[in-house]
């Protein structure tokens, strides 16, 4: 119960953070809190990243040090263009997405979406071993496809466009995507044991952590 708490607190956070900052981003007028949600992320996963290092006093010192030298000589830039960070996290998160599971399918390497299942059925038959694999190129496709519209829609389109796009409509789309992988695999390997979305991402952090965490 707890869990499931978390995990609703999780995406209300989420939910709420992505409304504020269209409404931020399409306002001249709420300026400073537009450039201040465009840094958030990208200071946190910083963070994030030092304190998850060996040497994360130094690292965190170093972060800190960096952030404040950048916006010592950079402040009035970083305000005039804050607009390019919000794009620099959509597209660049998703971008990065792409090539983490499109990485995977490349020649004998195992795909993404087949460690993930491995964790679950260590002994996989072929079909299954197939369909993780053609689910790994429907998420590579799906966030380049995101990617490439982020970039086209904020380059070509008002930014008003961009913005409900990568705030409000990007949350839905990801839902739907999840919601239309998991109707597939209940028609594709209905003798598998399927597991819930919580399960899923619970798995994707837990094969994260066997990843990385050894690494400290």
């Amino acid at each position: 119960m707890v869990r499931v708490g978390r995990y609703a607190l999780i995406a209300l956070l989420t939910v709420a953070y992505y409304v504020i900052v269209y409404h931020a981003s399409v306002s001249a007028a709420q300026r400073w809190l537009s450039v201040s949600l465009a840094l958030v992320p990208l200071v946190g996963l910083a963070i994030y990243t030092a304190w998850s290092s060996r040497r994360r006093y130094l690292m965190m010192g170093i972060v800190a040090l960096a952030a404040g030298a950048l916006w010592l000589l950079l402040s009035d830039l970083i305000v005039r263009n804050y607009m390019w960070f919000y794009l620099l996290q959509h597209a660049g998160i998703n971008g990065g997405l792409a090539i983490l599971f499109g990485r995977t399918l490349l020649g004998q390497r195992t795909a993404l979406i087949t460690r993930f299942a491995a964790i679950v059925h260590p002994e996989m038959p072929p079909e299954q071993i197939h369909y993780t694999r053609q689910v790994t190129l429907a998420w590579t496709l799906f966030f380049l496809t995101i990617t490439l519209l982020s970039i086209v829609l904020f380059l070509f389109a008002p930014i008003e466009v961009w913005s409900f796009f990568a705030n409000i409509l990007y949350l839905p789309l990801l839902i739907l995507m999840f919601a239309v992988e998991y109707m597939v695999r209940l028609r594709r390997l209905p003798h598998i044991q399927h597991v819930s979305l919580a399960d899923t991402f619970r798995i994707s952090s837990r094969y994260y952590r066997e990843r990385h965490g050894g690494k400290r």
